[in-house]
């Protein structure tokens, strides 16, 4: 995954880490939860696609009294899948064409009727 500094204005590149400070002076009651948007850019390919391991860690947090409260708790890991979509001009195509085809029988069908409901008529 590759970011941009661009894209991502609260987030900055330290080593090989991204960092964020936009709640350092932010209280976060218990049981209340903060959003924080990351966006990053992936040029796909068919051999990078597949199971990617997202992993977020919480490295600084401290209580209302200041003491630190860095534990195991602070790591959390989602799993993301990537794949490559293909065929959606071929799908529209095929929508295209039968719903084309299922209009024509319907126009044939009511053309038929209608001239065996006209003989009958006349």
């Amino acid at each position: 995954m590759n970011f941009s500094s661009e894209l991502n204005s609260d987030w900055y590149l330290s080593g090989d880490e991204l960092n964020n400070n936009s709640l350092a002076n932010t209280a976060i009651n218990p049981g209340e939860t903060k959003d924080l948007k990351l966006v990053l850019t992936k040029t796909m390919t068919s051999s990078n696609t597949g199971l990617i391991n997202n992993r977020a860690e919480i490295t600084e947090s401290y209580s209302a009294e200041g003491s630190d409260n860095n534990n195991s708790d602070n790591i959390s890991s989602a799993d993301v899948i990537l794949g490559i979509k293909t065929g959606g001009i071929q799908i529209a195509i095929y929508t295209i064409l039968i719903i084309l085809v299922i209009s024509g029988i319907g126009y044939l069908i009511n053309k038929r009727f209608l001239k065996i409901k006209f003989k009958d008529i006349f």
